[in-house]
């Protein structure tokens, strides 16, 4: 980041998949997870 506090590379705007998944969660959707190991448990890594 610079003095304009932008991304740099010409980051705009957030993907489709992004979009989706910032409308979840201000509907109050979404999975939570406890802990870093309870998220990773989920998505099987």
């Amino acid at each position: 980041m610079d003095d304009e506090k932008k991304l740099p590379s010409g980051v705009d705007a957030p993907n489709p998949s992004t979009v989706e998944a910032m409308k979840e969660l201000e509907v109050g959707d979404g999975k939570r997870f406890n802990d870093a190991d309870e998220l990773f448990e989920d998505i099987g890594a």
